[in-house]
This record gives structure tokens, sequence and C-alpha cells, in this order.
């Protein structure tokens, strides 16, 4: 009776754990795995008063865009957070979505519907230039806002109810 109890109990917590365990993905699984890379880009810096934007991109008139519209962001999220970057936020921009989807900047798989990544600990924005200047335009904008967030958790005072109440 006693074996009977213990077998109703202890069964379905191993069957659990074993269910759970192969769904859950291990690193051991990509470890030695790495990004296959086709080209070797060789990034230049343009820096802006908030921003240091890595890139290869040729077209100056574009980075240019992309420097303004950075700024017209930070001027905007500023606005909102009540907070400024102490240092220059670094920005690593691609000039395509296949070049950003090989970046090794970040680990793991970069799906197509990625449009860019906010790095928390390093606090760097990771994106491509899209299709149109808009998608562009959007999505830097969304991932300031992650730049903005962490920037208030790590280097500011995160206990402060002013900054919890803008996350």
């Amino acid at each position: 009776m006693l074996k009977r109890k213990i077998f109703y109990f202890v069964s379905p917590l191993l069957i659990a754990a074993a269910f759970i365990s192969t769904i859950m993905p291990a690193n051991a699984q990509t470890f030695g795995q790495n990004k296959v890379r086709y080209k070797h880009i060789k990034f230049k810096v343009l820096q802006t008063p908030h921003f240091e934007i890595y890139s290869y991109v040729k077209n100056d008139s574009l980075m240019k865009q992309f420097a303004q519209e950075s700024e017209i962001w930070y001027d905007l999220h500023q606005q909102v957070f009540r907070d400024t970057f102490k240092k220059r936020n670094p920005i690593i921009l691609y000039e395509n979505h296949s070049d950003f989807q090989q970046t090794t900047a970040l680990e793991g798989e970069i799906s197509v519907g990625t449009g860019g990544v906010t790095e928390g600990m390093k606090n760097r924005v990771i994106m491509p230039i899209l299709e149109l200047n808009q998608q562009t335009r959007h999505v830097l904008g969304h991932e300031l806002v992650h730049a903005f967030q962490y920037h208030s958790l790590i280097d500011g005072d995160s206990t402060n109810i002013e900054n919890i109440g803008n996350l």
C-alpha cells in the first residue's frame, strides 16, 4: 500500500522532470558553433553629442540622416525619462538585415522579424538599416527606449520613485 502511494506521487514528478528537461534548450547544444561571417566588415565611428555610431555604410548622407534621427529620438526620450547619458551610447548599424543576422555582437540566432536589439549590460543598440526610412526610424526610437530604461536601471538611482515610475 505504501509503495503504491509513493509510486503515484513520484512517477508524475519524474515524468514532468523528463518532459521539462527535453523542452528547455541547453547552452551545450550550440557551444562551439560560431556564426558564419561571409565578409569582413570594417567599421567606422561617427560621433554625435550622445552616440557613437559604428557602421560601414558608405552613403554619407544616409549616415548623417541616421545621426540626426538618433539625436531627435534622444531629445524626445530625454523629456519623457528626464535622464541624460553621461557618456556616448554605442549604436552598431548594419547596412542590411542579412549582415545584421551575422553579427557576433549577439549570441544566438536573429530571426527575420527582429528589427533591432538593445543589450542591457553593455547598453548598446544593434540594428540594421531597414528597407524603408520610416521602419528604420521606428525601430531606432523603440530601441532607444530600451537604452534609456537600461541606463536608468544601471547608472541611475533605480530606487528613486521617479525612475521606477518612468519605466
